[in-house]
């Protein structure tokens, strides 16, 4: 007997009854770890811009993105190099600081894994397929009447929690004055990025004759 052709798997939009579901709260790590450009002195900050995940320019918070770990950091912004040209550039690495954030112990997510998706009628693909889709997920659970601090969600390239924190610099919601947030140090001198960079298979152009030590993590 013939095989049925697969199904074509669509996801969701946000329901329309979302804001009468009682959201299924998830209280967060202490400590996520963020990537910057050393230029800049703080790692908060509220991106509306539609280029990521979760944010778009007329949702009703920004949101700033961190990993459960430093290497789930670093698989986030540097996954897709890795994998696509399987080479990264030293010149741009030594550019990069590494800061742990501490969020309070009563801070309000939803996990968007486990029963959680049930919950709130959505699927994983929901998330990680199409950032115009993710984007109005984001932007629906902005307006729930549970006021929700953020999203816990997996990352696509670490297959790790992630977290999407919700806020504003210019009326900051009040889980924003608990953040504490600390630099680590720069990514070169972190002492487990080789060991990354090595099991990925990946080699690093723009060496310096002398690699400085790794004295940090």
């Amino acid at each position: 007997m013939a095989k049925s052709a697969p199904k074509i798997l669509r996801a969701s939009e946000p329901p329309s009854d979302l804001d009468a579901i009682k959201l299924p709260i998830a209280l967060a790590g202490a400590s996520w770890y963020r990537i910057c450009h050393k230029k800049y002195p703080s790692c908060i900050y509220w991106s509306r811009s539609g280029d990521y995940r979760f944010d778009s320019p007329g949702a009703r918070w920004g949101v700033c993105y961190s990993g459960g770990a430093i290497t789930s950091a670093f698989q986030e912004v540097w996954g897709d190099v890795m994998r696509k040209q399987g080479r990264l550039d030293w010149l741009k690495l030594k550019e990069l600081v590494v800061w742990k954030i501490d969020v309070d112990p009563a801070l309000k997510t939803v996990e968007l894994a486990g029963t959680s998706l049930a919950t709130v009628k959505a699927t994983v693909q929901c998330f990680v397929t199409s950032y115009p889709l993710s984007q109005r997920w984001g932007a629906a659970f902005m307006l729930h009447p549970d006021h929700i601090d953020g999203l816990q969600y997996i990352g696509r390239r670490c297959g790790r929690t992630c977290l999407a924190l919700f806020g504003a610099k210019d009326h900051p919601k009040a889980h924003q004055l608990t953040l504490r947030e600390t630099r680590l140090g720069v990514l070169p001198e972190w002492r487990d990025l080789w060991a990354i960079i090595s099991a990925a298979n990946v080699r690093v152009y723009n060496l310096p004759a002398v690699v400085p030590p790794t004295t940090w993590g």
